[in-house]
């Protein structure tokens, strides 16, 4: 998660999106126990929170089903978002 500063995502090289503070990075690894598919370059000085996978293997169904279930909604806001600028 970004807490403070600017990162941008990137596929191939090329920019995918531009994330700031309360944003998460690697979600899609959490939600499909995937390797990283991107690159994330900071823009500036930046303030992570790392959450270990191991953590949330380990904890309660209830709390991994919360986390997924905000990461989903996350991702659709985002998509939305991006859907919108494309317009």
């Amino acid at each position: 998660m970004v807490l403070e500063g600017e990162v941008d995502v990137r596929v191939d090289a090329l920019e995918f999106i531009h994330l700031g503070p309360g944003e998460f990075i690697g979600e899609i690894g959490i939600l499909t126990d995937s390797p990283r598919m991107a690159t994330v370059v900071a823009l500036d000085r930046c303030r992570l929170l790392s959450i270990p996978h191991s953590f949330v293997q380990n904890g309660s169904q209830g709390c991994q089903l919360r986390l997924k279930d905000a990461l989903l909604k996350m991702l659709a806001a985002r998509f939305v978002g991006s859907a919108e600028v494309a317009d």
